[in-house]
């Protein structure tokens, strides 16, 4: 039997080399994206033993980078340039909002700064929310692109 992890690291390694050779024109952003959300998801998965996404989402934004690479990856991010100047971009953009009918009762999520870890991972796991469920708003094409930039780096610092 294989080890669970070295099939893992082999999984995501397919769907990030996915999302650089097929996704790579402006108007392959969305496929970007969801190939890169693919790897952090099933990355999430793993580290926390969750099976609800939410669930996922919210043990990780309680780790601290010595209990998780997601973390500990994204404290990484902090020295690469590209990755906090792209976070910057995303920033400006305001408060990301759940975009489905039902969602007026929920809060949207503002991420703070680049140092913001549960910021970023609400705010990426909004916009994969707005994507998935057909909720896409004009301002989220924008979003989605650089959220694929941010992914590709994120990615590519886990261990």
């Amino acid at each position: 039997m294989q080890d669970e992890a070295a099939v893992l690291e082999r999984f995501i390694k397919y769907w990030a080399w996915k999302a650089q050779q097929d996704a790579n024109r402006p108007e392959d952003a969305a496929a970007k994206f969801v190939f890169l959300w693919i790897c952090v998801n099933a990355r999430l998965a793993y580290e926390s033993s969750k099976r609800l996404d939410r669930e996922m989402i919210d043990w990780v934004v309680a780790q601290r980078p010595e209990d998780s690479d997601l973390r500990a990856a994204f404290d990484r991010l902090a020295q690469d340039h590209e990755f906090q100047v792209t976070l910057e971009s995303l920033i400006r953009l305001g408060a990301i909002t759940d975009e489905r009918r039902h969602a007026n009762r929920i809060q949207p999520v503002v991420i703070k700064g680049t140092g913001d870890f549960e910021g970023f991972v609400r705010g990426v796991y909004q916009i994969r929310g707005n994507l998935f469920h057909g909720a896409t708003a004009p301002s989220d094409t924008e979003r989605i692109a650089l959220c694929g930039r941010l992914l590709v780096k994120w990615v590519g610092a886990l261990k």
